[in-house]
């Protein structure tokens, strides 16, 4: 890949899918597999800053940093690297 670049950066899950049937579903937290090797589940999160010991969220700005597609995503929980439990105030 001629002029790309790799960066790993902390997002704030907003939800969890599951695929039942062939189908995604919207999971809720009790009943998602927590397991980094699980194929059938998703996870829609959106890009935050860490300051410290805080999270702010990245803002989209036309002709910022960050695209739409990078800010908000939707990834394979296989693609995770590092999952943090703690609860922060944003």
């Amino acid at each position: 890949m001629r002029g790309k670049s790799e960066s790993v950066e902390h997002y704030r899950v907003l939800a969890l899918f599951s695929k039942f049937y062939n189908k995604w579903f919207v999971a809720s937290v009790e009943n998602f597999p927590w397991k980094f090797d699980v194929k059938n589940a998703r996870v829609l999160a959106r890009m935050v800053k860490k300051t410290g010991s805080n999270y702010q969220e990245v803002e989209l700005k036309e002709g910022g940093d960050w695209g739409p597609s990078q800010i908000f995503c939707v990834k394979n929980y296989s693609d995770i690297l590092d999952v943090d439990s703690t609860l922060v105030e944003m």
